[in-house]
């Protein structure tokens, strides 16, 4: 995702004046947007280890009781977060629809194919007796979910 200057109408002004504008430009966005990525280092960090080869195999699996509560707890901790984020950002604007749109779908790009891989992964696992208590998303859910990102709803 890369923006360039010559979109803006003042920044090509600049452009003239300041030739290195649009590198400097695109590096305060680039530093940027690693800010924003750790905003959900916590989210990915409940689903983005694989869990051990034992414990994803098939149903008929007996685990153990740490190893359910791990996955009880991966669960819970990424249903927690995403609410949390959901809350928070979507009080959040972004004015210009381009930039909204790409911001969505970089939300979308980092965290839907992790939690996917985590879902497919845990589906079938016997990890508990209620999995609609932990599992509260499918991965389809989660992208919608991240799209209410930046609706800009008032409290």
């Amino acid at each position: 995702m890369v923006f360039s200057c010559s979109n803006n109408v003042m920044l090509s002004m600049l452009e003239e004046v300041y030739p290195d504008i649009d590198g400097k430009y695109n590096e305060l966005i680039g530093a940027q947007r690693a800010i924003y990525t750790k905003r959900f280092t916590k989210l990915l960090s409940f689903i983005g280890q694989t869990m051990p080869v034992s414990i994803t195999g098939s149903s008929s699996e007996k685990l153990g009781k740490s190893q359910r509560e791990a996955i009880k707890d991966k669960f819970k901790g990424f249903n927690t977060e995403i609410e949390e984020l959901q809350k928070i950002q979507r009080h959040y604007t972004i004015p210009d629809r381009e930039l909204r749109i790409l911001v969505k779908e970089f939300n979308q790009d980092l965290i839907y194919p992790v939690y996917e891989e985590f879902y497919r992964n845990h589906l079938n696992v016997s990890f508990t007796k209620n999995p609609d208590k932990y599992i509260k998303y499918k991965p389809d859910e989660v992208k919608a979910v991240l799209t209410t990102f930046f609706d800009g709803l008032s409290v």
